[in-house]
């Protein structure tokens, strides 16, 4: 039988009291700090470094390109050169320890979207726009939109 035939009180059985929340770490009582990555016909515009921890990372297209802004944490040891350097999408790969994310802008525009990931201390991220804009044209990272910075 599923139910009961008389109604039961949440509090009679005990399913109603008092409860405490406690924070697992001090990076989990810490608010997400806005990054806006401006990017520009060919070139992304930012600080060299950023705050590590929670980070709320949003684009800011100034350019008459649409422009996206794919976010790549490297393994350690590793520079923009070196994935200036790659040929292939797979020597590229081998590169990077984590994907953290993509956003897009229209020409003039804001991303609509933002993207929310935490930054690890003493880790560098590179920033890539992949966008193409006509066959057999280099792409935006080609023309230098990949820029490194390091989360401190």
């Amino acid at each position: 039988m599923i139910g009961h035939a008389m109604p039961v009180h949440h509090r009679s059985v005990g399913l109603i009291g008092a409860m405490t929340i406690a924070l697992a770490s001090p990076l989990a009582a810490q608010s997400p700090r806005p990054w806006n990555i401006r990017g520009a016909d060919f070139a992304f515009q930012t600080p060299d470094t950023v705050a590590a921890g929670p980070t709320i990372i949003s684009l800011d297209n100034v350019g008459a390109a649409r422009h996206e802004v794919l976010i790549v944490r490297l393994k350690e040891g590793r520079t923009g050169a070196d994935v200036l350097a790659a040929k292939t999408g797979p020597e590229r790969m081998a590169l990077q320890d984590a994907l953290v994310g993509l956003v897009a802008a229209d020409p003039g525009s804001k991303s609509i979207g933002s993207l929310v990931t935490t930054l690890t201390p003493g880790r560098s991220y590179v920033l890539i726009c992949n966008i193409v804009d006509a066959p057999g044209k280099p792409s935006h990272m080609l023309q230098g939109m990949l820029r490194v910075v390091v989360a401190r």
